[in-house]
């Protein structure tokens, strides 16, 4: 019984940060709020300028002794698409007490979201976010951090690799040809 209203509670946890998030994307520029199952604040913002996209989240939780730092992770979790590291800080500050955080998304993720959330409904959404990755484009990606490859292939996380395609790994590199876009990448870089 404890193991199904854990699912339960995860389930409308992803539920409340993807309504919140998609209200955010639908409506540039406006702050989205959402309460959270423990009592967390959640708001999400999205500010579009271009090409390259902000997607601001600030969380309202209690920081004493970094018990919050779980429920930080498990809302950036719930982000579909978004690898872990991609995901930045800004401090507190004498306007807010808490953190914020904030990842850059492109046209194609917010177009991904979108026909996501326009194909599926919310329940389906939350119990599977992987809906709204890129589909698999048959190419070895780079990533840089190859301790980040193994954990993202053992665990199911997303990567975002130099060329900008986010992706779960699942196959073996070698048995695919690589992503022209990547080499390009790696030899500006000095690869």
């Amino acid at each position: 019984m404890l193991q199904v209203r854990m699912i339960e509670t995860r389930h409308d946890f992803h539920r409340r940060v993807f309504r919140c998030l998609l209200e955010a994307v639908l409506t540039p520029e406006t702050e989205q709020k959402a309460t959270l199952p423990d009592g967390s604040r959640l708001s999400i913002a999205f500010h579009p300028d271009g090409d390259i996209d902000e997607l601001t989240l600030r969380i309202a939780i209690a920081w004493q002794g970094g018990l919050g730092a779980p429920i930080v992770e498990d809302v950036k979790d719930a982000v579909p698409g978004i690898a872990p590291g991609e995901w930045e800080i800004i401090p507190p500050g004498p306007t807010s007490l808490d953190p914020a955080f904030y990842a850059y998304v492109d046209n194609s993720w917010v177009a991904r979201l979108s026909e996501a959330a326009a194909a599926h409904d919310l329940d389906v959404l939350a119990g599977d976010p992987k809906l709204v990755l890129e589909d698999h484009d048959g190419a070895a990606h780079v990533v840089l951090g190859h301790s980040m490859v193994t954990t993202a292939y053992a665990d199911g996380q997303v990567l975002r690799a130099i060329c900008g395609h986010r992706f779960i790994p699942r196959a073996d590199p070698l048995a695919v040809g690589p992503c022209r876009k990547c080499e390009d990448r790696q030899k500006q870089l000095g690869g």
